[in-house]
């Protein structure tokens, strides 16, 4: 397959407004912690093209991640071909908003270790045996109270000195005037050491 160099700016774009109206979701424009976000054509050379129609594979693509991928694809190039894309997104939403979920929750679990592991470590030095994690809350939220996002919290647990289970849940909030996962390293700390002294 040779990718097609059809899908200009503007038509990247379009499916990118086309995911977020479809999908429900706001897509984080951070691509030092998410990547890009970008649509690609691929041309099978087996097959030659007729009357204007190219057999083609289309691939949605978030960083390296793959979210989704439709074979097959007959478009004309010099017709409105963006249309026939943006239906295929409209047919496959529910399993391209599954996909979008995944690869984030996999990226913010990635982001909390790097960036609020060490700062945990280095405030707590007493506390020990803990889990620091991602998980998703235990109520779910609406869809225009995270802007399409799972109801993502950041969660730290250990035994106390008591041999008690506890556990710290802080929900993560999708700034929608930012573009991005909100992660307050000082304010999430800050919350954690409210909450510890509360059980002491």
């Amino acid at each position: 397959m040779k990718e097609l160099s059809i899908l200009n700016d503007k038509g990247q774009q379009v499916l990118l407004q086309t995911i977020e109206e479809v999908c429900g979701i706001h897509i984080p424009r951070d691509t030092a912690k998410f990547g890009t976000l970008s649509f690609h054509l691929y041309g099978y050379s087996h097959s030659p093209p007729a009357v204007g129609v190219i057999d083609t594979c289309f691939h949605i693509r978030w960083g390296i991640y793959t979210i989704f991928k439709s074979k097959h694809l007959k478009i004309n190039p010099n017709a409105h071909f963006l249309a026939d894309l943006q239906k295929d997104i409209r047919a496959s939403c529910r399993a391209i908003r599954k996909e979008f979920h995944r690869y984030a929750e996999e990226q913010l679990r990635s982001i909390v270790s790097i960036e609020l592991e060490p700062q945990l470590q280095r405030r707590f030095t007493g506390l020990h045996s803990y889990r620091l994690g991602l998980c998703q809350g235990r109520q779910s939220l609406k869809k225009e109270e995270n802007h399409g996002w799972p109801n993502y919290c950041i969660y730290i647990s250990w035994y106390d000195e008591l041999d008690d289970f506890q556990e710290f849940l802080y929900p993560l909030k999708f700034d929608k005037d930012r573009h991005t996962f909100s992660i307050p390293v000082k304010q999430i700390l800050d919350t954690f050491q409210r909450f510890r002294d509360t059980i002491v």
